[in-house]
């Protein structure tokens, strides 16, 4: 059911991925030989792989169709990122047309996954398209992203980029600086960021008489204002597509408190502040965002997972439960992400 050529890479910073394959099937020896593709019926007869890429399958074509004010080059997949959702209607119909024209058998949509606007567009257009007779998203197994990692160890994200087939960077993400450097160099390696995940976080600080302001400045610079400069870096692509996701790590005590840090729940109380303007704000423009509220995660930030401290945050998670709550919520574009029922 798969092509044997290796996909197309999709990119991103925290993620472009694969969301669907779509296949347009008609009779490819009719289109070759310029008969009408439906036959006598009216009908898409069924052509074979086999006569299609001895044809024209997978050879990549020069030839281009001109849809003002896009530029569609014919193959046989095409990649959606780079349109606004208001054109995937009309880009999907033009190229379903000309690939056939061309004697393509087979096509592939690709999209980000976590934003269904493009995949619903385009199930409405071939779902009634005379050529297609038949559709179907990629298998499971060939979903997948091209991950860039930031994190102030570069070792440390070079480790990990090494174990998922990603990108790591060297990033202190309280600069905004870096920010903005991390993001070019995303953009520069693979194309357009459809997702954005601001996670980092330090825990550093205690009552407001025994707290340093330093201390403060240092939580406000990376708990807030990271998440900050990634806003401010991604998102005029995002609006320029219409397509974008932004997810927010804060914390339940950005949505209770924290009984020992009083700088650590300021902070995510803005990061549960900020998750929520711009999901009013930009939602109706095509861009989703998500906020992760975890209680006690199994990570160096909590410390001993037995102690007194991690056992008052409750139920401690393992990060691999955390990362699954976190796809299915951005596959499902849902806000609010909590890790635990009593929460």
């Amino acid at each position: 059911m798969w092509p044997r050529q290796r996909m197309p890479r999709c990119s991103w910073v925290v993620a472009r991925s694969v969301a669907m394959s779509v296949w347009e099937r008609s009779g490819a020896e009719a289109a070759i030989g310029g008969l009408d593709p439906r036959g006598p019926e009216g009908r898409s007869s069924r052509g074979t792989r086999t006569a299609a890429r001895g044809r024209a399958g997978h050879r990549r074509l020069e030839e281009s169709v001109e849809t003002p004010p896009h530029r569609v080059d014919i193959g046989d997949a095409l990649d959606l990122h780079t349109f606004a959702p208001r054109d995937v209607p009309s880009v999907v119909e033009e190229y379903v047309n000309e690939a056939h024209r061309h004697g393509l058998t087979e096509v592939r949509f690709i999209h980000g996954r976590g934003i269904g606007v493009q995949r619903r567009a385009v199930h409405t257009v071939l779902e009634r398209h005379p050529l297609v007779v038949e559709l179907w998203d990629a298998p499971e197994s060939r979903l997948g992203a091209t991950v860039v990692l930031a994190d102030i160890n570069g070792d440390g994200a070079r480790s990990v980029a090494d174990e998922i087939g990603g990108t790591a960077v060297a990033c202190d993400v309280g600069s905004e600086a870096d920010v903005n450097a991390l993001v070019a160099a995303a953009q520069a390696a693979h194309g357009p960021i459809d997702v954005f995940f601001s996670n980092a976080a330090i825990f550093t600080g205690g009552s407001p008489l025994d707290t340093p302001l330093d201390v403060w400045q240092g939580q406000w610079e990376v708990n807030v204002m990271a998440h900050v400069y990634a806003v401010r870096a991604v998102l005029p692509a995002m609006l320029e597509r219409e397509s974008g996701y932004l997810l927010h790590t804060a914390s339940m005590a950005g949505i209770l408190t924290s009984h020992r840090n009083l700088p650590y729940s300021v902070t995510k109380h803005a990061v549960v502040g900020l998750a929520e303007w711009l999901s009013i704000t930009y939602h109706d423009k095509g861009i989703r965002v998500s906020l992760l509220a975890p209680l006690g995660v199994r990570t160096p930030m909590l410390g001993n997972p037995t102690g007194s401290f991690a056992q008052a945050t409750g139920p401690v998670r393992e990060p691999e439960e955390v990362a699954a709550m976190v796809s299915g919520a951005v596959h499902e574009e849902r806000f609010l992400i909590l890790t635990d029922p009593i929460a």
